[in-house]
């Protein structure tokens, strides 16, 4: 695994939708139309935002982060290294 520095924070995207919830298929590159994109964190940098915590689901620009190769990320293809000041709010559920 890999272990972020200073205000860097390792994110994973979920999966793709593929069919909404009434059976419709989705076309590919659909769901990258959001100006914004949802990621849970996998792990934080020492000096991240002490407001953020592992598992936190967050959202963050369409555009922003690295990608991180699947090999060091559990074989995950949809990790990505992004700084704690480009993550525009946590999610909860409320």
């Amino acid at each position: 695994m890999i272990e972020p520095l200073k205000n860097r924070v390792l994110v994973q995207k979920p999966e793709p939708v593929k069919f909404t919830e009434s059976g419709l298929s989705i076309p590919e590159g659909v769901e990258n139309a959001e100006p914004v994109q949802e990621a849970v964190i996998l792990a934080l940098g020492k000096e991240a935002d002490n407001t953020l915590s592992v598992g936190d689901k967050i959202l963050f620009g369409k555009r922003e982060g690295v990608p991180v190769d699947a090999k060091h990320c559990n074989n995950e293809e949809r990790c990505l290294m992004i700084t704690d000041n480009q993550i525009r709010c946590t999610l909860t559920d409320a």
